[in-house]
């Protein structure tokens, strides 16, 4: 952002550890706690970015009213989250990745995004699904329902069968071909 030409950046998050390193290699200004505890001015950022933010909230609407308060009226709010009406989540059902109690207090699909933002006085521009996280979301997705053991979603050097691997780029690209299109 800051290459991009912002001159103020911000950022918040319930980590100590990401807060320090926010500040000691971005340099940036930054809150450890919740955005309200960061009692931060109202209208006073140009563009806020919820990047797998809205889901570890336990509510989301106050927490978008927190987020609509301190953006200009002329502001942008990019949100994203795991899209409990994908492909994916259809076809692992209770075994979808990111069905991850009590990390996850709640799931979107397109409709309650839509909803969360307006009540929480949004005016939803543009909303899409976009499939970016399908193949590792599938091959997780994969070790639960299976009951693999899951430390291989944080271990950088697990390889996965490649039977496993060929099943996971087939289904993310079906639904990145269902994407593009539409659907």
């Amino acid at each position: 952002m800051r290459a991009r030409g912002w001159k103020r950046l911000v950022g918040v998050d319930i980590g100590a550890r990401a807060i320090q390193q926010a500040k000691d290699c971005l340099h940036i200004e930054a809150y450890c706690g919740s955005l309200e505890e960061a009692q931060l001015q109202s209208n006073s950022f140009d563009a806020v970015s919820l990047s797998h933010t809205l889901e570890h909230v336990p509510d989301a609407i106050e927490f978008l009213r927190e987020v609509y308060r301190v953006t200009k009226p002329s502001g942008r709010v990019a949100v994203i989250v795991p899209n409990i009406g994908s492909r994916a989540a259809r076809k692992f059902g209770a075994d979808w990745f990111h069905l991850d109690s009590p990390r996850h207090t709640v799931n979107f699909n397109q409709r309650s995004l839509r909803m969360a933002l307006e009540r929480a006085g949004f005016q939803v521009e543009t909303l899409k699904t976009n499939p970016r996280m399908a193949y590792h979301t599938t091959l997780y997705s994969m070790v639960r329902k299976g009951g693999g053991d899951r430390r291989v979603y944080t271990d950088a050097g697990h390889r996965f069968p490649l039977d496993q691997r060929a099943r996971a780029l087939t289904l993310s690209l079906i639904e990145r071909a269902q994407c593009a299109v539409g659907l």
